[in-house]
């Protein structure tokens, strides 16, 4: 009976587990749907990690160039640590211009076309603090 029990409760927990999950996902999809990553597809991705591997990036610098798809070559710098030790001018634009070729599914973007889309996000999350803060205030004015 006791066995019975913990797997009835073992099954409750597994499933708010698994909501969850699912929970958190949906909030990862629909951010990433407002990035250049809504583009990319599983194949682009993988080639891009072999391509990107003759640049001696660590990982955390792979992950960081899929996800924001740098367009020039000040992108680059930001992203690799000590790039101009490691890196020249022509790697970095080679770089760029083969995660764009690989990864991205549509026009070239341009430095300007990240730069708006980076304004974008980040006037989205000025917003989402403004509301935040707003009904912060409103709930400590109602003690």
């Amino acid at each position: 009976m006791k066995y019975i029990r913990w797997c009835i409760r073992g099954q409750v927990v597994l499933n708010k587990v698994k909501m969850c999950v699912i929970s958190n996902l949906l909030y990862v999809l629909a951010y990433l749907s407002t990035t250049p990553a809504c583009t990319q597809t599983t194949q682009g991705v993988t080639d891009c990690i072999a391509a990107l591997k003759k640049y001696n990036l660590t990982k955390a610098e792979t992950v960081q160039i899929i996800n924001i798809m740098p367009a020039s070559e000040v992108d680059v710098h930001l992203v690799v640590e000590e790039c101009a030790e490691r890196l020249d001018t022509d790697a970095c634009l080679d770089l760029a211009a083969e995660v764009n070729q690989l990864l991205y599914n549509g026009p070239p973007l341009s430095a300007e076309d990240n730069a708006a889309s980076s304004d974008q996000m980040m006037m989205d999350t000025s917003e989402s603090t403004t509301t935040t803060t707003t009904t912060s205030t409103a709930q400590l004015s109602e003690t």
